[in-house]
């Protein structure tokens, strides 16, 4: 073959190439804008578009499996029952596509700032002077007692479909005090600091949280999730 022959060859080659992988682009795009359309309404409320990202190449060959190896998702802010969280985070793999779109395994992560807890916080307990406050691993409870501030230290833990506190410790003006010397009030309010975390979708439960700057981050996990919402 001539020289003319093989530059020939090699840029019919790469078009084909630039071709296919233009395709499989485009196919990979249009598969990541329905998958979040399917997440924007399996929530009762979510911020903005949330951004979905498919992994792997070539996606054709995954699309043809029906079979997705793994995809992340993000979005600004869902709500999750009475809280809204922020910097949401979706880690799906084995992601069968299909009606629904079902995930074999998928880890979801969110934040629920101190202000937003607080704020749910206040109403559930009764406690109108309650704030909230993170300091490394561990969460305080502040709320004035006989114009004192009464201080509830604790470090978090996943109760059920919650998320509450340990009490580790009570101070009250700075001296260390046992339950029995607060007003019934003040007491059940203390009982009553959890954060239920529901509607997520179907097959998820929580498993971890954690204090992070500025608030709480929990973790829920599942297997054979299905993207429909939940009931």
């Amino acid at each position: 073959m001539s020289v003319r022959g093989v530059v020939v060859s090699m840029v019919a080659l790469g078009l084909l190439g630039v071709g296919v992988y233009a395709s499989d682009q485009h196919l990979r795009q249009q598969t990541e804008q329905t998958i979040a359309h399917g997440v924007s309404a399996v929530f009762d409320e979510i911020s903005g578009e949330p951004t979905v990202t498919v992994h792997g190449w070539p996606f054709v060959t995954q699309l043809v499996r029906g079979t997705l190896g793994h995809a992340t998702g993000t979005a600004e802010q869902v709500r999750f029952g009475h809280v809204t969280a922020q910097d949401v985070v979706v880690d799906a793999r084995g992601i069968t596509l299909g009606t629904p779109v079902v995930m074999d395994q998928v880890v979801v992560s969110a934040t629920i700032t101190a202000e937003t807890a607080e704020t749910y916080l206040r109403e559930r307990s009764g406690l109108s002077s309650l704030e909230i406050s993170v300091d490394g691993d561990q969460v305080t409870a502040t709320v004035m007692v006989l114009d004192r501030p009464l201080s509830v230290t604790g470090r978090l833990v996943v109760d059920g479909d919650a998320l509450r506190a340990n009490l580790d410790g009570l101070s009250l003006a700075g001296l260390s005090v046992g339950r029995d010397v607060l007003p019934a009030e003040v007491s059940d309010g203390l009982d009553r600091l959890r954060i239920p975390v529901t509607g997520l979708p179907r097959g998820m439960s929580l498993v971890d949280a954690q204090a992070v700057p500025g608030g709480v981050r929990f973790t829920a996990t599942g297997t054979d999730v299905p993207l429909v919402r939940p009931g």
